[in-house]
């Protein structure tokens, strides 16, 4: 609970815009990158995460009545993903394909044009690299998009901690 919120008063320094630029993106839905699963607090809440059913992600949770909308783009899944030491790294969401250009309009309203596209067999690849977040959007040729949103909360915070040391 320490080690957490030590990590959010880290990142809260780092604002989600600076000057009308997306500078970071500093949690996803208010759960900061890197937090721990058992220690997540929303609205003064603790959020309960309940294992993913189904989930192709290992340590893949699912929060009970979560917001299945992102804009007005109707999400089928919302699974957020923690690694091997229950940390928050990483969001996959699932949506029907003819939702495919909201969301894409949805990322490059928020982020700009894409960093990179590419196809592979029958997907479409859209990205965007915001600082240490990642977004990649896929888009199935017949039936559904995923988007996956990958925080690299480590990198962040050894270079947070890499551009303040004093001493010499």
């Amino acid at each position: 609970m320490i080690k957490a919120f030590i990590l959010l008063l880290g990142l809260a320094g780092m604002s989600p815009e600076l000057d009308g630029q997306i500078d970071r993106v500093s949690s996803f839905r208010d759960i900061v990158w890197g937090s721990y699963i058992d220690s997540v607090m929303i609205d003064g809440s603790e959020v309960k995460f309940e294992r993913s059913k189904g989930s192709d992600f290992d340590n893949a949770y699912e929060i009970f009545n979560d917001k299945m909308m992102l804009g007005n783009v109707e999400m089928n899944q919302v699974n957020y993903i923690f690694n091997e030491e229950g940390r928050f790294y990483k969001v996959y969401l699932k949506g029907r394909k003819d939702q495919t250009e909201e969301m894409k309009f949805i990322l490059e309203y928020k982020f700009g044009s894409p960093d990179n596209t590419w196809k592979v067999d029958e997907l479409n690849y859209t990205q965007w690299i915001i600082a240490d977040v990642t977004f990649t959007l896929a888009e199935h040729e017949f039936h559904t998009f995923d988007l996956v949103i990958e925080s690299d909360w480590q990198a962040a915070e050894a270079y947070r901690k890499n551009t303040s040391v004093e001493g010499f």
